[in-house]
């Protein structure tokens, strides 16, 4: 991910790295089901690296519905925020994932 270095989240990130994300599903206990992940993030700086996540986040989360890469436009945006961003990587050190269907009705 990516976020502007001044901001709050990176300031909170340089000065301590432990983070955690957690993604979970279902409503009703027996279907919750979800994934934890914990780790200390890497800080990125480098224009080329932080551009490179920008362009990534574009092509995953606009370029996927439109069906069309970056035009110029996008790309001089992208560039142009890259200037003023971090990058932010969560590695995989610690897992913990649960499925509560797995239980059965039992339970």
């Amino acid at each position: 991910m990516w976020s502007y270095a001044k901001s709050q989240k990176s300031v909170n990130a340089k000065r301590d790295p432990r983070a955690a994300f957690l993604v979970e599903e279902g409503e009703k206990y027996l279907e919750l089901r979800g994934i934890l992940v914990r780790a200390r993030l890497r800080i990125i700086e480098g224009f080329d690296e932080v551009a490179a996540i920008g362009k990534a986040l574009h092509l995953r989360y606009v370029s996927s519905k439109t069906g069309e890469p970056p035009d110029e436009q996008a790309l001089a945006e992208i560039e142009r925020q890259a200037h003023k961003r971090i990058g932010l990587a969560l590695p995989l050190d610690r897992i913990a994932s649960w499925d509560h269907s797995k239980l059965g009705s039992g339970y």
